[in-house]
């Protein structure tokens, strides 16, 4: 399935993840890190760190290089200590960042995995823990690892809905968040589960993408879920009308025994130029006989010929036909029905009908 708000959510991932980068060792005054643990994460954060241009210390500002070397080297010894959790915690978190920030292509399958590693020592205070939780989520989406994604992201957003949180917390639910759940639900075509999260996105942005919706589309279809259809194709509609919307709404009032709405659909859709395609033409063309409009069916026939988007076959031209006999405009009738007999000479139906139109006609004109 290819939803294009994923795009979105990978924006919002790296946005997140660069923000994140670079904290690996500054709450760890406040944290127990030996001295020496923590001069050498501050060596392996290097290629995280920007340099100053006003630097006054000499070799204060590196090359990229040798900022990579000395990472590299602090990294080699810092493997080679007996950490404490909290410290492999810090570590790897930090080992994570490298690997998204530092390459000219991000490697998230590392990344998840130092992540992984981090977030399972359970030892980072309480907030680092949950946007360690909320990261998680969002690589391993990107990842298409969705089982891991719903249950790292059910596991925020149920930290971030239930947290008495201040105006200044950095704990903010984003549309996107539930979007992650949905679309992730979505792939594992557990279409019950894809409701909730895709409806609390929409909720928090109107109008959204247009995917978001379809996904939204695509549960309640899946589920048979007629009026909760409607609802989302008239949004659609008003959002991102085409022909498609416009019949998808038609056939699904016509699946909930209401045909009197999916004329009116058909008829709106029509008028506006989306209804092109000959078979639904040709039913509204039909409903307008059922409901006794056969003016408007003939002449919403005549003009699709006309631009071309109904053939002129038999089908259609019968159709025609019975909507001019059903108006009373037998002289028009009966210029079908002879179009159809040059057409189909052999057809004995249509000469019978034909036949009997010019003695109609006679009768009429000579009473």
């Amino acid at each position: 399935m290819n939803w294009s708000s994923r795009s979105l959510v990978l924006a919002l991932f790296i946005s997140i993840m660069m923000n994140f980068a670079g904290q690996a060792v500054a709450s760890n005054k406040k944290s127990t890190v030996s001295p020496v643990v923590y001069r050498l994460l501050q060596e392996a954060q290097l290629p995280l760190v920007d340099n100053d241009e006003n630097a006054e210390k000499p070799g204060e500002n590196l090359s990229v290089e040798d900022k990579a070397a000395r990472s590299k080297k602090a990294l080699e010894k810092l493997s080679k200590l007996k950490l404490s959790d909290y410290e492999a915690a810090i570590m790897a978190r930090l080992q994570g960042n490298l690997a998204i920030s530092v390459p000219a292509i991000p490697n998230y399958v590392q990344a998840y995995e130092f992540f992984q590693s981090a977030w399972k020592k359970e030892s980072l205070p309480s907030e680092a823990q949950q946007k360690l939780t909320h990261l998680l989520a969002q690589l391993a989406f990107e990842l298409q690892q969705w089982p891991e994604a719903i249950s790292y992201m059910e596991a925020w957003l149920k930290h971030a809905e239930n947290e008495s949180v201040p105006e200044q917390s950095a704990i903010k639910i984003k549309p996107e968040d539930y979007l992650i759940l949905a679309q992730s639900h979505s792939q594992l075509n557990e279409w019950q589960a894809v409701i909730s999260p895709v409806h609390a996105a929409l909720k928090m942005r109107s109008p959204a993408p247009e995917s978001w919706y379809q996904l939204a589309l695509a549960a309640h279809s899946q589920l048979q879920q007629h009026r909760d259809t409607i609802e989302v194709l008239k949004t659609l509609i008003t959002y991102y009308p085409s022909g498609e919307y416009w019949q998808q709404l038609a056939t699904t009032q016509h699946q909930l025994q209401q045909p009197r709405a999916a004329l009116a659909s058909l008829q709106t859709a029509y008028v506006g130029g989306y209804l092109k395609d000959e078979q639904h033409i040709r039913w509204l063309a039909q409903l307008c006989l059922e409901f006794n409009l056969p003016n408007k069916a003939a002449t919403l026939i005549q003009e699709s010929f006309n631009t071309g988007n109904m053939s002129r076959n038999k089908t259609n031209l019968t159709l025609l036909a019975n909507a001019q006999i059903s108006a009373k405009s037998y002289a028009d009738a009966l210029k079908t029905m002879e179009s159809l007999t040059e057409l189909f000479p052999g057809d004995t139906e249509t000469r019978t009908v034909l036949e009997q139109l010019r003695q109609f006609n006679a009768q009429k004109d000579g009473s």
